[in-house]
């Protein structure tokens, strides 16, 4: 019972975290706030609802390495976004063509 409960937990807390992010990026791009600020919130709002949920529920071995995962992602996301920060602090035109590759279609 507590694996299923965790595990709906855990997707709705994604799906929030993703609903979150969507409308959060929209303001703050109608702001004007760089790039990784708009989506930085979401892989810590990843990062922070896995980690609590990980913390209090007991799961088997294989929904424990998904949720490894996801935390391993939400990270990784989240340096990498904080490493397009320090990009744009020390060389700006790099920063452009970076952003520029990242935002076509």
């Amino acid at each position: 019972m507590t694996v299923a409960m965790g595990v709906i937990c855990a997707i709705l807390c994604l799906i929030l975290a993703e609903g979150i992010h969507i409308w959060l990026a929209k303001f703050l791009c109608k702001k004007g706030a760089p790039y990784e600020m708009q989506h930085l919130p979401l892989f810590f709002i990843m990062f922070l609802t896995l980690c609590i949920i990980r913390q209090y529920t007991l799961f088997p071995p294989a929904f424990t390495a998904l949720f490894k995962f996801g935390l391993l992602y939400s990270g990784a996301g989240a340096v990498i976004l904080l490493f397009l920060a320090l990009i744009r602090q020390m060389h700006y035109q790099s920063y452009i063509l970076i952003i520029n590759w990242l935002k076509r279609e």
